[in-house]
């Protein structure tokens, strides 16, 4: 007997709770669909099942198979996605019918022994994943209008793995650019930049554009900018506490502790309305545990840095107490593990109250110096003159690996180039290729002076207004001024990977503006005209700013306020006959 499929869906739910056998049931819905193939029901409820127990290439078939016949089903469409990606390894081990790591009982017998993988393994896995991001950006593609199935994408997205740093981004931007004033996508959006701007990376030199905060965290300051800016201008700020932790965040990493001192308290506020109108128990505890938080927080900013800091010192030596406690379990490992956390408190603590103090005489005078150089290299960088371009054929090897790449990106070679003031200024030829799409909305830049190489993708719209994509993240810390809207990468980022987000970026700022067209960037002599406009745009924000708090931020100087004062002393006496 077959059974009926609401059946099936209470068996399938005791299965998962261990309470039916997993062969008969699967019997039971291989039965159904089979005298009911052309149901996507059936094979989603299967998919259900599967997915839930780990057998992750059954689940895919069957989830790809109910988006095929229900193509309204985006549901399905998205967890094929989902698991194709996340899982892409296990379902090519599955389908290759080999396991791509040795059990423990090899490793303990072969430690040293190279095992020869299966070479058609990794390029499977490749394929997988290239198949899913591209079933996903369709679906996004396809249903940007639908805000709410784009939030569910959204949250899909954080439970597929591993996916391109910036493909959230990338997809809640097309979200926006349909939906230009959804709260739930703005906020979105303010949380990803807000974490996107945390830095990351082993380097004990702090990369140029971050800086780490009273606590020792790292961030990327042209990245929390744009976090700023975005939470500043969200529908609902006042009443959404998680929102207003964000941007109290962001202010206290920033050291302006009495106005993360009092966001934390609206935040709190926030809080406790979100308390009182909780739905259940369970919304209620969070709300409680977050205004805690919040109130917590508030208070530390109320004693500033040194507060701050006070706070982080007892959290690091709360963990080291805990571990000491623990320490009957693990052993000598236990010990040496205390060890080095009370040499990383001792050494965490010593640095801050290096950092925090006064400077001394000598300090000051070496903060001077350093102020003075490094505004020669500001001031330096001012040039009015127009930005010349040569045609040049170009032999670099470089642009024969990146064209394949672009030319699959609907792009096209328009010309080689060179920069004459670029190659006399680093003593070496400067060598550039020129591409654009069709219309000339999108361009590419892509540069190479000796073993630097850069990818730079820009558009230009009619009001003047200049959108930049490049991977510089941790290569500068200079601002281009309000009509250069940037984004910063990492440097290792595909060019494929950046123009889907400088595209998404474009698609975005257009419907913010509607009507507004962007001026077509197709030959060289355009090209030099849009960084002509960029380089002016720098020069006027240069002449009226002289240097800025976050640019300054972001060259991470020990006794960040003393330098602060002496740079822009520095950079505006060097200004002064030039404006």
């Amino acid at each position: 007997m077959i059974f009926s499929l609401q059946k099936l869906d209470g068996l399938v739910k005791k299965v998962l709770d261990d309470e039916a056998d997993f062969g008969e049931v699967e019997a039971q819905l291989d039965a159904y669909i089979a005298a009911h193939p052309a149901q996507a029901d059936g094979y989603r409820l299967r998919a259900r099942m599967m997915d839930a127990c780990g057998i992750r290439l059954s689940a895919l078939a069957d989830w790809k198979m109910a988006a095929k016949l229900d193509p309204a089903d985006r549901a399905s469409a998205l967890r094929a996605a989902r698991v194709q990606l996340r899982w892409a390894h296990a379902v090519a081990e599955e389908e290759l019918g080999v396991d791509d790591e040795k059990d423990d009982e090899d490793y303990a017998e072969d430690d040293d022994e190279e095992v020869d993988a299966d070479p058609r393994f990794d390029a499977l896995v490749d394929q997988l994943q290239g198949e899913a991001l591209a079933s996903v950006r369709s679906l996004a593609a396809a249903n940007a209008a639908d805000a709410g199935f784009m939030v569910e994408m959204l949250a899909a997205v954080d439970d597929m793995g591993f996916t391109p740093p910036w493909l959230k981004y990338e997809l809640m931007l097309v979200a926006l650019a349909a939906n230009p004033a959804h709260p739930a996508l703005l906020k979105q959006e303010v949380l990803f930049l807000a974490r996107a701007a945390v830095g990351f990376g082993d380097e004990e030199e702090i990369p140029p554009g971050h800086f780490e905060d009273a606590t020792g965290s790292r961030h990327h300051v042209a990245t929390m900018m744009l976090a700023l800016e975005a939470v500043a201008a969200a529908p609902g700020l006042a009443d959404d506490g998680e929102l207003l932790d964000t941007q109290a965040g962001l202010l206290q990493a920033q050291g302006h502790y009495d106005d993360a001192a009092r966001t934390y308290r609206l935040a709190a506020a926030a809080w406790q309305r979100s308390i009182a109108g909780a739905g259940d128990d369970d919304e209620r505890e969070r709300a409680q545990e977050a205004q805690e938080h919040s109130q917590e927080q508030a208070a530390l900013c109320d004693g500033g840095c040194a507060a701050v800091q006070a706070g982080q010192y007892a959290a690091m030596r709360e963990a080291t107490e805990r571990l000491r406690e623990m320490r009957s379990q693990f052993g000598q490992f236990g010990e040496d593990s205390i060890g080095d956390l009370n040499e990383l408190c001792q050494q965490w603590q010593g640095e801050q109250a290096r950092t925090d103090a006064e400077p001394t005489a000598a300090e000051l005078a070496e903060l001077s110096s350093q102020a003075e150089r490094v505004a020669e290299i500001v001031v330096r960088q001012i040039s009015f003159d127009p930005v010349e371009l040569v045609p040049q054929e170009t032999g670099v090897e470089w642009f024969e690996e990146l064209a394949p790449e672009l030319a699959s990106s609907d792009l096209t070679l328009q010309c080689g180039f060179e920069n004459p003031a670029i190659t006399a200024m680093l003593g070496a030829t400067m060598h550039g290729q020129f591409w654009s799409d069709a219309r000339g909305d999108v361009a590419v830049v892509a540069e190479a002076v000796n073993a630097l190489r850069l990818v730079r993708v820009v558009s230009l719209l009619e009001d003047g207004t200049m959108l930049l994509t490049a991977p510089v993240r941790g290569k500068s810390m200079f601002s281009s001024g309000p009509m250069v809207h940037g984004l910063q990468m990492e440097a290792d980022a595909p060019a494929a990977e950046i123009l889907r987000v400088h595209r998404a970026r474009l698609s975005r700022l257009q419907s913010k503006r509607p009507g507004m067209r962007t001026l077509p960037l197709d030959t060289l002599a355009r090209l030099a005209d849009y960084e002509t406009r960029q380089r002016q745009a720098s020069v006027a924000f240069r002449m009226e700013h002289g240097i800025t708090e976050p640019e300054v931020l972001g060259m991470h100087v020990r006794q960040h306020k003393a330098f602060l004062g002496l740079l822009r002393d520095a950079v505006d006496r060097r200004l002064m006959p030039l404006r």
